[in-house]
């Protein structure tokens, strides 16, 4: 069963073993190099997105082009689109959000890298409206900006071809992820303002799953991202107990 409020779990051992990891990266030298960890974070999932956009269309994502002639569409991009990685492999992208400020940044962060992408400011029920369809939706970290899971879900579908794929990552819905994004991220290293990550907004991979099953979508893969406090550096590992996770998703198909 999920927990409805992850900050007010019950205390475990394990939670004072993350406490006491907690504690000794925060007082040595390393915060840095935790910080750009945190960063770093960016590229995991930009491998992540081109390795199942690849194997989705039978291509390895390290030969010439795999998505040549495939269209992207990066849902809230934020400040720095992670369609970048699949222009460099043929796709023709294009990221939206509602925040203009981000759009220039992450239209900077595309011509630095010499990536051509289509910004956008708009919503997705905008370009439902216009028949749009894509081969690739990318639906990264926009679940802790939405109220409506239910929704977003349905317009990502909406938004995808027959035959195409959605891309999703998230912060879990437990409490090693409320010490990551709330604890540490926010109040301690203050990598992120106050109030960035609302806990009551985390989403589990089961959650996902059931709300997909009322698209007639089903996932195709998951997995899970966990920060390792020792080492200050992200490990893969199950999606139920990871801080954070990444999903690829797909249309039914019938037997």
């Amino acid at each position: 069963m999920e927990q409805t409020d992850p900050s007010h779990s019950h205390r475990t051992p394990a939670f004072f073993k993350q406490l006491s990891s907690l504690f000794g990266l925060f007082t040595k030298p390393g915060n840095q190099k935790a910080s750009q960890a945190y960063a770093d974070h960016f590229l995991i999932r930009q491998k992540y997105v081109a390795t199942q956009a690849s194997k989705h269309v039978g291509a390895d994502r390290e030969e010439p082009a795999p998505l040549l002639g495939l269209t992207v569409l990066d849902i809230g991009c934020d400040d720095r689109s992670l369609g970048e990685g699949l222009v460099l492999r043929g796709a023709e992208v294009t990221a939206i959000d509602v925040d203009e400020a981000r759009l220039k940044q992450a239209e900077e962060s595309a011509n630095k890298f010499g990536t051509h992408i289509t910004f956008i400011k708009t919503r997705p029920e905008v370009l439902i409206q216009e028949a749009q369809t894509y081969d690739i939706v990318l639906c990264m970290n926009v679940f802790k900006h939405v109220k409506d899971v239910k929704r977003l879900v349905w317009a990502a579908r909406r938004l995808t071809k027959k035959d195409g794929i959605v891309i999703f990552s998230g912060c879990n819905r437990n409490l090693s992820s409320w010490i990551w994004h709330i604890l540490l991220a926010e109040r301690l290293f203050r990598w992120r303002p106050v109030g960035t990550y609302n806990a009551q907004r985390f989403l589990s991979v089961a959650k996902l799953k059931e709300v997909l099953a009322l698209n007639d979508m089903e996932l195709t893969d998951a997995v899970g991202l966990h920060f390792d406090y020792a080492q200050t550096k992200w490990e893969k590992g199950p999606a139920p107990s990871s801080m954070r996770w990444m999903a690829a998703a797909r249309f039914k198909r019938s037997l």
